[in-house]
């Protein structure tokens, strides 16, 4: 049931613009560490401005972005009267 529910929060990680953003940006960061086009410290700025930007629009956390099978296949068992 533990690893199911991993494997969902990832499933969930992927529909997240958050995700795609720090991507970007680590992408740049090795970009620039070959061709050096930007000044330090740049990247870091523009990820923690771009983050927090991110967050404030953000209207749902990354729980209810996890897939979740619809409430007519959940099937509740109690116990019958005897």
């Amino acid at each position: 049931m533990e690893f199911k529910m991993q494997i969902d929060t990832i499933k969930g990680l992927f529909k997240s613009r958050v995700f795609y953003f720090n991507v970007v940006t680590i992408s740049l960061e090795i970009a620039n560490a070959f061709a050096a086009t930007l000044p330090p410290g740049a990247l870091t700025l523009v990820n923690a401005v771009g983050n927090i930007a991110l967050r404030m629009i953000t209207s749902e956390p990354l729980a209810d972005k996890i897939p979740r099978p619809p409430s007519s296949t959940i099937i509740e068992f109690t116990d019958s009267p005897k």
